[in-house]
């Protein structure tokens, strides 16, 4: 039984330490790696516009950086999010666990890189442009109102931050596919929208906006797999119904049941789910971007979805 804060990120350190030398091919499957390259492109989006804002220049702390997807990429099959090699970017990148720096470190050797908590970021107040925090590590706090006030403390006035927690879909563990979520039973939080931006609010965060990635992927992924490759829609809609029951208070808007048929409609009217043109023979970035598109039109929780992306501006 974990009796405190400290032992529990003693935990997770010991969790990715073991878990190091897999992780980026654990995580190679291609609603995986369309994932990465949507997260891929709305970071850049907001690099760019800090970046233009700066003069070129760009202050960049990754907290909870792992095995460096950041600067170096997945697997030689998803691209380095952030050229750290070009002089007006600064990038600084820090981790609870020496196994996954030992791995960044591979990927690019003269990376800035320390062991250290995220209740306790090691840097000077109003140093960094951007904080990013990717692929669940602001989750593994018991206490992420701490860890909110440091991620205010480091970035700039003005700044931006750029995080990843863990979704309540992956709390509920209902067709996520692989996810160290899931391992260890290391205590976590899993988060609505609104729970993150309620307590991002407080944290004197504004302009918070969310985005979904991967809602129904996997029930898709599912069906595939059950019926030999030749999807039926109405299975598909059904398992879909099933976890909306389930997680119904998750949802933002009470028609979302008679959406399904809407979304499962327009999955078919593209070509998406019953042709060749799936995401299951290719990187499924195509798929995912549509989805999420969609996804947002019909005012789905992004809470409902395998990752959430949350961007916020600090206030002044």
């Amino acid at each position: 039984m974990i009796t405190s804060v400290h032992e529990n990120l003693n935990r997770v350190a010991q969790l990715y330490d073991d878990e190091a030398k897999a992780y980026d091919g654990d995580y190679s499957d291609a609603l995986t790696l369309g994932g990465d390259n949507l997260f891929r492109g709305h970071f850049q989006r907001i690099v760019n516009k800090l970046r233009q804002r700066n003069d070129g220049l760009l202050s960049i702390i990754d907290i909870g950086c792992g095995t460096g997807i950041i600067p170096g990429g997945v697997n030689y099959q998803v691209q380095p999010f952030l050229d750290t090699d070009d002089p007006s970017i600064c990038y600084r990148g820090f981790d609870i666990s020496r196994g996954m720096l030992s791995e960044a470190r591979k990927k690019k050797s003269r990376l800035d890189l320390l062991q250290a908590d995220m209740h306790s970021i090691p840097f000077p107040d109003n140093t960094f442009d951007l904080g990013v925090s990717g692929y669940g590590p602001f989750s593994y706090s018991l206490e992420p109102e701490i860890v909110v006030k440091e991620f205010a403390r480091v970035i700039r006035p003005e700044g931006k931050l750029f995080i990843m927690p863990y979704t309540a879909r992956l709390g509920s563990g209902i067709a996520t596919g692989f996810s160290t979520a899931h391992m260890d039973g290391i205590p976590k939080m899993y988060y609505t929208e609104k729970l993150i931006k309620n307590i991002l609010e407080t944290g004197n965060f504004q302009n918070i906006e969310a985005v979904g990635i991967n809602f129904f992927g996997h029930f898709i992924q599912q069906a595939v797999n059950t019926f030999a490759f030749k999807v039926n829609p109405k299975y598909v809609a059904r398992q879909i119904r099933s976890f909306i029951d389930l997680t119904g208070q998750l949802t933002t808007n009470s028609l979302l049941q008679g959406k399904i048929d809407s979304l499962l409609s327009e999955w078919r009217r593209q070509r998406l789910m019953l042709t060749s043109q799936s995401p299951y023979d290719g990187p499924g970035f195509t798929y995912l971007q549509r989805e999420s598109q969609l996804a947002k039109l019909l005012c789905i929780d992004p809470g409902l979805a395998r990752h959430m992306i949350i961007t916020a501006d600090l206030r002044k």
